[in-house]
């Protein structure tokens, strides 16, 4: 009787603990739609950096995106819906070297190679993507979302051909930006 007692006792004690893993646990990306209180949702089309490389820390909770974005509307010269490119205001034409390109991240925005950045529309997140990893450390994952420095700004790219969707070419997105006044086809 004490030992079936113990058994039971032992048995709630692992589901309440697995109960309490799992819910700490979860993607970032399962996340997508939620509506953010950043600037007061001012801004209707911006990127954002998460404030760690990693989209979990240790303990399972999600990293914060920082609250100001590192691109918006107020800094986007045009959008160029075919490729993705966006050409920034406040860049002066330069050349980008291969030195560049080997040390990863997007020095643009300040992204770090294998950074996460998140892109949200009048406050909601639409998809989230990464910066390029330095040659060094690795390759990027099949279907990842990755944004590169480009001679005027920055171009987001669809890593591989695995997801069914592409994130970028979202309605919503497209809307915001038309209504900007920001796309070039």
């Amino acid at each position: 009787m004490k030992v079936a007692k113990i058994g039971v006792l032992f048995i709630v004690s692992a589901i309440l603990f697995l109960c309490s893993c799992s819910s700490n646990q979860h993607d970032s990306l399962n996340n997508l739609g939620t509506k953010y209180n950043i600037e007061n949702n001012k801004t209707k089309f911006g990127v954002y950096l998460y404030d760690s490389v990693e989209t979990l820390s240790n303990d399972g909770k999600e990293s914060k995106l920082n609250e100001i974005p590192v691109i918006s509307e107020n800094n986007i010269k045009s959008y160029n819906w075919k490729t993705h490119e966006i050409i920034l205001s406040n860049i002066e034409k330069r050349d980008i070297d291969f030195q560049n390109q080997l040390d990863g991240g997007c020095k643009t925005v300040g992204g770090k190679p294998n950074g996460r950045f998140a892109v949200l529309v009048n406050g909601v997140k639409k998809y989230e993507g990464v910066f390029p990893a330095a040659a060094e450390m690795s390759f990027q994952a099949e279907g990842e979302t990755v944004m590169r420095d480009t001679a005027e700004g920055v171009k987001i790219e669809l890593f591989g051909m695995d997801r069914k969707v592409d994130p970028r070419t979202q309605k919503d997105i497209y809307d915001v930006l038309k209504s900007l006044g920001k796309l070039s086809e």
